[in-house]
């Protein structure tokens, strides 16, 4: 088991808190969801980044959905 990391940043920099860690097994996959609410200004940027915390194995992510309201 790996354990992996979804984080959600803002302009450039990680948001505290705004992440979910989950365990998985290789070549199983796994949904991870992570809800973050945040006021957005003109030209703000926000990124998703996903991480192995185990090992430094792959991480593959074959879709995403990133909403705004």
């Amino acid at each position: 088991n790996q354990l992996i990391t979804a984080h959600i940043a803002k302009n450039g920099a990680v948001i505290p808190n705004a992440n979910l860690s989950t365990s998985v097994s290789a070549g199983t996959p796994r949904q991870v969801s992570v809800f973050w609410n945040s006021a957005a200004a003109t030209d703000d940027y926000y990124e998703i980044f996903v991480q192995n915390e185990s090992t430094t194995n792959n991480v593959i992510v074959t879709d995403i959905l990133f909403g705004t309201a």
